[in-house]
Parts: C-alpha cells; sequence; structure tokens
C-alpha cells in the first residue's frame, strides 16, 4: 500500500461509494490500521479538485450544438449548471453567490475561451414550464425521453427542437 493509493481510495470512497469524511477516517483506522484526520480527507479532495478543475479548462467544447442551462443550489448556495444536450457532458458546474444575468454572462465567456458555441441554448426549464419555452428564442419544442435499459446508463431527457412554421398566405381569398 503506497500513499498514493491511498490518495486514491478516498478519492474512489467519496466520488464512487459517496462516503462521508468521518466514513474514509473509519474505513483506513478499522481496516487498514491506519490513522488519518477529516482535514486530510478535505485536503486530498480540495487538490483532485484543483487537478481537475485544469483538466476541465482544456477540453474543446466547440462540438456542443444544443446546450441546457440550469441553476441547482448546494448548502442553499446557486450553482451554475451547462449541460451538453447530446452527450450529457456537464461543461459547466460553478458555485456562485448570484445566479442572475450577469453571473451567467460571465461564465458563458468563460467556456467560450473553450470553444464554446452553441447553435442553441436553452435552460433546462423549457423542458417543463411552457412560459419559458416561449421566451427562449420563440422555438417551439418537441420534447421525447429516452432511457436506455439495456445499458446500466441511464441517459437525460432528450430535447428535439423544431423551428416555428412560417405562416402560410390564404390562397383562398
Amino acid at each position: 500500500m503506497t500513499k498514493n493509493w491511498l490518495y486514491q481510495l478516498i478519492l474512489g470512497l467519496v466520488l464512487i461509494c459517496h462516503s462521508s469524511y468521518r466514513g474514509v477516517v473509519e474505513l483506513f483506522r478499522d481496516l487498514f490500521d491506519t490513522a488519518i484526520s477529516i482535514g486530510t480527507v478535505h485536503n486530498r479532495l480540495e487538490a483532485a479538485a484543483v487537478q481537475a478543475t485544469e483538466i476541465n479548462q482544456g477540453q474543446d467544447l466547440s462540438g456542443i450544438k444544443v446546450s441546457l442551462h440550469d441553476e441547482i443550489y448546494q448548502a442553499d448556495k446557486p450553482v451554475l449548471v451547462g449541460v451538453d444536450a447530446a452527450s450529457t457532458c456537464c461543461y459547466l458546474l460553478k458555485g456562485v453567490e448570484h445566479r442572475d444575468e450577469d453571473t451567467w454572462g460571465w461564465h458563458l465567456l468563460d467556456v467560450m475561451a473553450q470553444g464554446f458555441a452553441p447553435t442553441i441554448r436553452l435552460p433546462m426549464a423549457v423542458v417543463v414550464c411552457e412560459p419559458v419555452r416561449k421566451w427562449c428564442y420563440q422555438i417551439s419544442l418537441a420534447i421525447a425521453t429516452y432511457f436506455t435499459s439495456s445499458s446500466s446508463l441511464s441517459r437525460w431527457p432528450m430535447v428535439s427542437l423544431v423551428r416555428p412554421k412560417e405562416p402560410q398566405p390564404d390562397e383562398s381569398s
């Protein structure tokens, strides 16, 4: 057992097994007869988050054609979320103080530096909220939900976008 292996185990326990920090400390104590502190668990996760941020900022986002945006909350603080509708890749996950349009604008400019230039940007609320649908670029939506039952990976609801038909002049007049 190396130190690096133990650090990887910390990440796996928290990120894959959804273990609490105290659960990690107990497992190390009971199974490996190794004392670690809650602070060590926290510091290893913070270091991994910094490394993941560096990797994520190097990703090419030019392939995203339809993006979905939403806001979630972590400990009563807003988190901005951006997801590629086709791949379900989460390209934006940012904890912020405010969730106004200026804040969204700054963070969308950040991902544009990575090639982010989708054809269509939609709030995820469009899928369930008719007033928001009308607000969003005057696009009518046809919504279909697909779940892959043959694999363990379930997919997000797929959104099919259809441009509104142009009104046709009445030929009978």
